[in-house]
């Protein structure tokens, strides 16, 4: 289920929108904190001059720890147009599906994105582990999803 991909905001911004907040608030208990401190903050939305990810160039993707429970994807966003660079950590990575699709080198621009939580462990009797996945639309429409455990964003500013 979407809420805040192409579908639905292109159709509906208004009620995309509110539909969102809607099923956030319905289900916080059910995402981590760090989820839900992002998706309160300000710089997280907005448009091309925003520090919002929104329009962004997706310029690095990296894979540690791989195949252990401490994997981490970090990516890369960058608005060079406001020296700005926005470093996102997943932590505990699960699963993830990332492809790339256009001409090899072609810039990846961040279009919209979701955060929906994920309850992979209810059927064993795991209620307490909160994990989420983040689905992110780029320009082409390819559609990038990674569920983890955790998330950090942090902006850096050029001087």
């Amino acid at each position: 289920m979407t809420f805040q991909l192409s579908p639905q905001l292109d159709g509906d911004f208004n009620s995309a929108f509110a539909l969102y907040r809607k099923y956030v608030e319905n289900f916080k208990y059910k995402f981590p904190s760090s989820v839900l401190n992002l998706i309160a903050n300000p710089d997280w939305y907005g448009g091309v001059e925003s520090k919002a990810p929104h329009d962004g160039l997706v310029s690095l993707f990296t894979l540690t720890k791989v195949d252990s429970e401490s994997s981490q994807i970090e990516l890369v966003v960058t608005k060079p147009w406001l020296d700005l660079t926005i470093r996102i950590r997943y932590v505990d990575v699960c699963d993830f599906n990332i492809s790339v699709s256009g001409r090899p080198g072609a810039p990846m621009e961040w279009r919209y994105e979701q955060f929906r939580y994920f309850d992979g462990f209810q059927a064993y009797g795991i209620k307490d582990k909160k994990l989420f996945t983040h689905d992110i639309e780029l320009v082409d429409g390819t559609v990038w999803n990674i569920t983890a455990a955790d998330i950090d964003v942090r902006w850096e500013i050029a001087e």
